[in-house]
């Protein structure tokens, strides 16, 4: 029973821990006090939006947060002269009751030009579902005038969840993006990290639409036009402890039989990834690659891997681990509830 338990505690985990974990696209605020709510704008898009993560720790940035994040936004408006409030929420930690802020070094700027920011508590607006994402927000103005343009830039370093597996885990809230008129027509993410870590990372939600290999840097992308974010990016790491990643094979089919209800398409896949690593498969991917063969791993490539030398057990495991993994990633199923807000 406690093995059992221990098991569902450690598969469940980062769908519990990465609630305090929010850092989101930024969003119109109302409120002339302290205290501020999100709303929608029905004049102002955000047309285009980069957002690039970068894993400091594995770059050796080691005064600096675990992830750095550079965001670029593109806002016209399509209506008169107006002044938006426009707030980003911002980390706290809720420790005993006591609430402790994270330093992000949170910086923005605005045609180029860095603008003043106003620390401000964020309050729930009950007309918009699933919008409160923080009690702490950076604000600040801007002005646009009728048809205008404006570029607006934020840096700033997050700590990310540690896991009591010793994983590091990172979710970054889209849905903010959905607040602003009609799409976001052109919306580009980029996650960058060291080879070297990858064996850290079980995967993404969504699934990297593209991975990279440039010297010896990984570089998983997303490019979606015009999106209208309905659910959140979440990354998952791993650790030399974490059972996914430390366990056997046969420990795999044992545990995972029991507990695939919960474990989202990205741990499924992982898990499907190893049955043919164990076997020396010669991953095209380069972020699987980086996974799986790395100086030290139990696993290595083959050149005479053949499927037909695969048991008819694992290949069964496999076929049932990928039919789990595509019922995972259809709208309204695990990985929809997980990224939505729905499991808050």
């Amino acid at each position: 029973m406690t093995r059992c338990l221990f098991s569902f505690l450690v598969l469940f985990l980062f769908s519990c821990v990465p609630l305090q974990n929010s850092y989101a696209d930024d969003s119109v605020y109302e409120g002339n006090g302290y205290q501020v709510f999100p709303t929608k704008s029905s004049e102002v898009q955000l047309v285009a939006e980069t957002i690039t993560i970068t894993d400091n720790k594995a770059f050796g940035h080691s005064k600096r947060n675990n992830f750095g994040f550079d965001v670029d936004m593109t806002f016209k408006n399509h209506g008169g002269d107006t002044v938006l409030q426009m707030g980003f929420p911002v980390l706290v930690d809720d420790i005993e009751g006591e609430q402790i802020e994270i330093d992000t070094h949170f910086r923005t700027w605005v045609n180029g030009q860095e603008v003043a920011i106003s620390k401000k508590e964020g309050i729930p607006n009950p007309g918009i579902k699933d919008s409160h994402f923080s009690k702490l927000v950076f604000t600040y103005s801007v002005e646009f005038k009728r048809g205008e343009t404006k570029q607006i830039k934020h840096t700033y370093d997050v700590g990310g969840i540690s896991d009591s597996m010793g994983g590091l885990n990172l979710k970054y809230i889209l849905r903010t993006g959905g607040h602003w008129k009609s799409v976001i027509e052109d919306y580009y993410m980029i996650f960058k990290t060291k080879t070297s870590n990858a064996k850290e990372l079980i995967g993404t939600l969504p699934r990297e639409q593209k991975a990279e290999l440039i010297g010896d840097v990984l570089v998983l992308s997303w490019n979606i036009k015009n999106f209208k974010p309905k659910n959140d990016f979440l990354l998952q790491g791993g650790s030399s402890r974490f059972p996914l990643i430390s366990r056997p094979v046969s420990q795999d089919m044992i545990e995972i039989k029991k507990f695939h209800g919960i474990m989202p398409s990205s741990q499924l896949r992982y898990a499907k990834n190893k049955v043919f690593a164990s076997y020396g498969y010669p991953f095209k991917n380069p972020f699987i690659r980086a996974q799986f063969y790395y100086p030290g791993s139990r696993y290595e490539e083959k050149a005479s891997f053949s499927e037909q030398k695969m048991s008819k057990e694992h290949l069964d495991y496999i076929a049932w681990l990928s039919k789990l993994e595509e019922d995972h990633m259809k709208p309204g199923q695990f990985d929809d509830k997980d990224t939505n807000g729905s499991f808050d």
